[in-house]
């Protein structure tokens, strides 16, 4: 231990007559320092636990019982970060393709404390291997939410939301698009007051300079950014016309005052603020219907596990990218392409902007949604932002570096003695063309090194979830055959070999369970339920998302007990207040989404395209 304490101070001394053991060594390879750029030649690098240990700047002679690995003629990067990406939905079906595009860390910006208190352990113990996370409690949104998700209404409930949100254990709170402004407000001086990031969207009734004056840490897509092109006037203005349900008054004087100049000089201000950018470019690919064919016509396709497709937000029983409602719009293409089109133009032009402004930028793919591709995607991004102006030094900062500071970790980010063994080992110089970064030959997660055999056998599991069947495939016959009883018991008795081809997940069971209640069969939809709470029975979704089947299936009972473990879980979840109050209400079940009027959403600014 003494000697092992000496080679971390020494770091890159060369200790050429000694033959220290570590647990793992990666001789002779180039170490790429991402901040500087700086290649740093025949480098042996140090693993021990988790932790990079030393490095060596000379060839030494290893101890036998460490494990080496040749880095002759290959290049040494930090783990990639993906800054906006849901990941806590399906986490084991997102390592598969993670990883393998060497992304060993994910910020999850609606996250579930508990289940990522859980996968940690699990990580850290090795009996999971999943990447680190930076999470969220659900978002905070105002009433009534977009998505269904936390809501506040007034500035005592959203210090309320805040202090039970760090209660809970989360890295950062996430505020989001339709938060009042004094709400908004209060949250952030909430945050700010107890030391927790505020990192999200910037609400419409905020500017991005007000968001960032009250300590707003991350801009996910890039959201405030519409309201730079505006002086003051203006905006106050537009914003009157839009409280005021003025919609195409509002859009009239949106295109008339928007000035690119005043965007400079506006974003200028910022440069020197705490405040990061997260375009998440590659979300139009999924959500622009000039987009439509050329996606679902893509390679990568064949990775995406069926898991990953019928998501639990939707509360649906389709494939959500099969039957991708965003590109469903009753316009036709002549008109809807010439809208994308716009759109894409304008974010390349803000990303342009940040790029040229010197702006503090951080990569994102807000997977979940469909044709974002967890890890390619990641990959992708980074290449977009090299074709907008980025050096590939740039872009690869990124995903690396940049997120640790966006995140205040000193532990990721970098390839030195100290730092977390995170780390990519490269075919080939990323500084030179980036897409390099994805020419990987091994990977090291937390300090276990994963070669490319481990890393093609995760995208062949991921292709081989990709063909797999439906659980309702499975449970139907069996139902109609044994009945709903023995049919369960079944189940139990054979569940690890029905899942290498039908995937028994939280999602799955939620979705089957609807399409029996769409059936009108009840009884067997309530049996799934039952057995989905079972099976994850501190997951807060698999409660929340499932208490409206019991009330559609006529128990509202059962749907209350349903809603109050979902509290009991999670109390930060809160719409779930209103969900049990609406049980009581002579109207239908379901609550009535602002998203549901055509006007709101016609008018619904700055970037309609993002749907998370």
């Amino acid at each position: 231990m003494k000697n092992l304490f000496v080679l971390t101070l020494l770091g890159t001394i060369a200790l050429s007559c000694s033959s220290p053991n570590h647990n793992l060594l990666i001789t002779n390879v180039n170490v790429i320092d991402v901040v500087t750029g700086e290649v740093l030649p025949n480098r042996s690098v140090a693993i021990d636990g988790d932790s990079i240990t030393a490095i060596y700047t000379k060839s030494i002679k290893f101890g036998k019982q460490s494990e080496v690995v040749d880095g002759t003629g290959k290049y040494l990067i930090p783990g990639l970060w993906d800054m906006h990406g849901h990941y806590h939905w399906y986490p084991k079906e997102n390592d598969l393709l993670m990883i393998p595009n060497g992304v060993l860390g994910v910020r999850d910006p609606w996250g579930d404390p508990k289940q990522a208190k859980r996968l940690r352990e699990e990580h850290s113990k090795g009996t999971n291997m999943g990447v680190d996370m930076y999470t969220s409690g659900s978002l905070i949104d105002g009433k009534p939410s977009y998505w269904g998700s936390a809501e506040v209404g007034t500035p005592e409930e959203a210090r309320d939301m805040v202090n039970c949100q760090i209660e809970h254990g989360v890295d950062f709170v996430k505020p989001y698009t339709e938060l009042k402004r004094e709400v908004y407000l209060a949250l952030m001086d909430e945050a700010r007051q107890k030391g927790v990031t505020a990192a999200g969207h910037v609400p419409i009734s905020a500017t991005l300079e007000e968001a960032v004056g009250a300590g707003h840490r991350i801009d996910d897509h890039i959201y405030g950014m519409e309201s730079l092109f505006y002086i003051q006037e203006q905006i106050d203005e537009m914003r009157q016309l839009f409280e005021s349900r003025k919609y195409n008054e509002f859009q009239t004087l949106r295109f008339k005052y928007r000035d690119s100049s005043t965007a400079s000089k506006n974003l200028e201000k910022l440069k020197d603020k705490d405040i990061w950018f997260c375009p998440t470019y590659v979300t139009l690919k999924g959500v622009l219907r000039m987009f439509k064919e050329e996606m679902k016509a893509d390679p990568r396709n064949e990775y995406v596990p069926i898991v990953i497709k019928y998501h639990g937000m939707n509360n649906s029983i389709k494939d959500s990218w099969a039957e991708d409602d965003v590109f469903n719009t009753s316009r036709p293409d002549s008109i809807q392409f010439e809208m994308d089109k716009a759109e894409v133009l304008k974010n390349e032009e803000q990303i342009k902007m940040l790029i040229q402004s010197g702006a503090k930028v951080i990569a994102g793919t807000d997977y979940i949604i469909p044709y974002i591709y967890p890890g390619f995607s990641l990959q992708e991004e980074m290449q977009t932002f090299v074709r907008l102006g980025m050096t590939p030094l740039q872009a690869l900062q990124t995903a690396t570096i940049n997120p640790a500071q966006a995140m205040k970790k000193d532990k990721v980010g970098e390839v030195k003695v100290g730092k977390s063994a995170n780390i990519v080992l490269l075919n080939a110089n990323p500084l030179e063309d980036i897409h390099n970064a994805q020419d990987i030959y091994s990977v090291v997660l937390r300090g276990k090194h994963l070669d490319r055999t481990y890393l093609d056998g995760m995208l062949n599991k991921a292709k081989q979830l990709a063909k797999a069947k439906h659980i309702h495939e499975w449970f139907a016959p069996r139902f109609e055959a044994d009945g709903v009883e023995a049919t369960i018991q079944t189940f139990l008795d054979n569940k690890e070999s029905i899942d290498e081809e039908f995937p028994i997940r939280w999602n799955m069971l939620q979705s089957a369970a609807r399409m029996f209640l769409r059936d009108e069969k009840k009884e067997e939809a309530f049996a799934l339920v039952r057995l989905m709470h079972d099976l994850y029975p501190d997951f807060v979704y698999a409660f929340a998302f499932t208490g409206d089947i019991y009330a559609k299936g006529g128990d509202k009972e059962k749907a209350r007990v349903t809603y109050e473990k979902a509290l009991e879980i999670y109390p930060c979840f809160n719409i779930v207040e209103r969900w049990i109050k609406a049980l009581d209400e002579p109207v239908a079940f379901g609550q009535k989404f602002k998203s549901n009027e055509p006007e709101f959403l016609a008018a619904r600014i700055p970037c309609m395209h993002h749907t998370h």
